[in-house]
């Protein structure tokens, strides 16, 4: 088997780094253009799952009928194989012959065509195909048929990263609906990383913002003080405990400070600290007044039943709402009787799992 030349194992590196391409393997489309003197030169990835394929290209456009020839060698036949064995490097009459197609009545300029298909475990498939206006080389055949081994891991990469994205997405945009973020802060309590909704979270509050050189803020000087103790203790090691604050009451925030994990870093340095933030978009008046709507309280009974929710005991939502504990009591028998719980903790599980967790 020919081993690549030192010219040639640039085409390797960029095949490796074009999953990381803006766009996708921009720069392994050029050096392989290049090299091949191909009018087309491109990259198709279909998903696993998906009927859909994505086009990766440099040069001249496709031309309609390489295009539509393409779109049809890229699909299964009607009994579910593929017309292109993988690994092998097919011309264009192959391939029109393998989809039984009659040759376009208008003859393009660009006649001639190499590609060669391969597929990743989890059954995404690529084709790297070459189009020109005079036949291609058999050394551009031969080099098509040394990457595709290659091209096969890079494909798994790719799959395995989009798989990734998907996953983070999902987890993100559910942490955004339940008004949870995160937040990694070096020892100067500077954020370096954190997820996609953190600066929506702190857009709610003013307990909580983002400063200059992307220090973590807090309006509370007590809570900047310990805060800042905190972060610089888990940084040196000397403490490991982690730490909630209740950051404001009116609309609900509170964060959950703990240590980074030993040897934990990201491009822009290494973690001290991650804060879990909990920050509610809605006002106690608004959540009451959800109360109201949802389960049929009376603003009264919604005020009591949401101090309880937020971790209050009868007596203490009792002292916080001004009201006597023997009018709490009363109405925390209504609530119940309305929500068909038998109690504070199923009230608060009632509550804390009902559509105000999403809304």
């Amino acid at each position: 088997m020919r081993v690549f030349s030192a010219e040639e194992s640039d085409l390797l590196v960029a095949l490796a780094d074009g999953i990381f391409d803006q766009p996708l393997w921009a720069r392994f489309l050029a050096l392989l253009h290049a090299k091949t003197r191909a009018a087309c030169t491109g990259i198709f990835i279909q998903f696993a799952g998906s009927d859909s394929i994505t086009e990766h290209s440099l040069g001249d456009p496709f031309p309609p009928e390489i295009s539509r020839m393409s779109h049809l060698r890229h699909h299964r036949d009607g009994s579910g194989q593929w017309p292109m064995r993988e690994g092998r490097v097919y011309a264009e009459h192959e391939l029109m012959d393998l989809n039984a197609r009659p040759a376009p009545h208008a003859p393009s300029p660009i006649a001639f065509m190499r590609s060669v298909r391969v597929t990743e475990a989890d059954g995404a498939s690529g084709w790297i195909t070459l189009a020109a206006k005079q036949d291609i080389s058999a050394a551009a055949g031969s080099l098509l048929n040394r990457l595709a081994p290659h091209f096969r891991v890079a494909l798994r990469s790719l799959a395995a990263l989009e798989k990734e994205r998907a996953r983070t997405a999902l987890s993100e945009g559910a942490m955004a609906r339940l008004n949870f973020g995160w937040a990694m802060l070096d020892s100067q309590g500077r954020i370096i990383n954190s997820t996609s909704n953190i600066d929506a979270l702190l857009l709610r509050t003013d307990a909580l913002k983002r400063g200059h050189q992307d220090r973590l803020l807090f309006r509370a000087p007590d809570i900047a003080r310990q805060m800042t103790k905190l972060v610089t203790d888990f940084a040196s090691g000397a403490r490991n405990r982690p730490q909630p604050f209740i950051l404001s009451q009116d609309p609900w925030v509170d964060i959950f400070v703990t240590p980074a994990r030993k040897g934990m870093s990201v491009d822009a340095g290494n973690v001290a600290a991650i804060v879990y933030i909990n920050g509610d978009r809605w006002s106690q008046q608004d959540r009451c007044d959800q109360l109201v709507d949802l389960f049929g309280l009376l603003p009264s009974e919604a005020r009591l039943a949401w101090a309880i929710a937020q971790g209050r005991s009868i007596s203490e939502a009792a002292d916080n709402l001004e009201i006597t504990r023997e009018t709490a009591r009363n109405y925390s028998k209504k609530i119940y009787s309305k929500l068909g719980v038998r109690g504070q903790a199923e009230l608060v599980h009632v509550i804390l799992t009902s559509a105000l967790a999403v809304i």
